[in-house]
């Protein structure tokens, strides 16, 4: 490697630009063979309950107040004592966290000793998504959606417990690019990994180094660069939230190499 102080100065931007790229530690993992395609995920109106059961795992709604606006949640809270690390996982484009957590992610039934948030978008144009930039206004408050996440992450630290230096947020489509492009980008370094699934990252510029795994179909028009792929379009299949459960786990354990 050439010392910095001999680099022309060509050669100095060029260095880092490769940085902002390689800091991104990529769970390189080449997955073709999910042939289950679903639709992007989009609920029933009526899936959000006070309280629901999944194959003995309970989730409850829990509710937020962000700027006089009611925020909600589907959460899963572990049964053990102790700090716990935490998952968020935003759904995507016109979906709710109730129907995108427990019937696409399902991450409470692979790591039941994490507490797990499925947070709800709010309506834009007629369509319930996340905040795309930073700054922006939804519902009259601006960065809602951020506020939103600190609401949510001040809760779970300081009533149950979430373990600050192990939190992991996972989005799907419009969920992964308020990751990408708002949370990354505000609070990278809050966070200890990242995952999304069909959603395109715009630039590194800014943002401080971040384990990610980035997750398409091979034929999503969405994310022509891709680090694991399946058979599939802009669909989610049944078989990557273990794969995304199992790269946060290898980030706790510092095991990737």
């Amino acid at each position: 490697m050439i010392p910095s102080s001999k680099m022309s100065p060509f050669e100095k931007r060029s260095a880092v630009r490769n940085y902002q790229f390689l800091a991104i530690i990529i769970a390189a993992v080449i997955f073709s063979s999910c042939q289950k395609e679903v639709n992007n995920p989009v609920p029933p109106s009526n899936s959000v309950t006070s309280a629901t059961t999944s194959s003995a795992v309970t989730l409850k709604t829990m509710y937020w107040t962000v700027g006089g606006v009611t925020r909600q949640a589907t959460v899963y809270i572990p049964s053990t004592s102790g700090y716990h690390p935490i998952v968020f996982g935003f759904h995507g484009r016109g979906g709710t966290g109730a129907g995108f957590g427990p019937k696409y992610c399902y991450f409470e039934k692979n790591w039941s000793g994490a507490i797990v948030v499925y947070p709800t978008a709010l309506t834009i144009s007629g369509t319930r998504r996340w905040q795309t930039k930073v700054g922006q206004s939804i519902s009259g408050v601006q960065d809602m959606d951020l506020k939103f996440f600190d609401a949510m992450l001040s809760t779970f630290v300081n009533k149950y417990n979430a373990n600050t230096s192990q939190v992991f947020c996972h989005g799907w489509s419009s969920g992964g690019e308020f990751i990408y492009n708002v949370l990354w980008t505000k609070r990278g370094t809050e966070l200890k990994a990242i995952s999304t699934a069909g959603a395109a990252l715009g630039t590194t510029s800014g943002k401080s180094a971040l384990r990610a795994m980035q997750i398409a179909g091979t034929n999503d028009p969405v994310c022509p660069d891709i680090f694991l792929k399946y058979d599939g379009n802009h669909t989610y299949p049944d078989c990557v939230p273990p794969l995304i459960v199992k790269f946060f786990k290898e980030v706790v354990a510092n095991t990737i190499q």
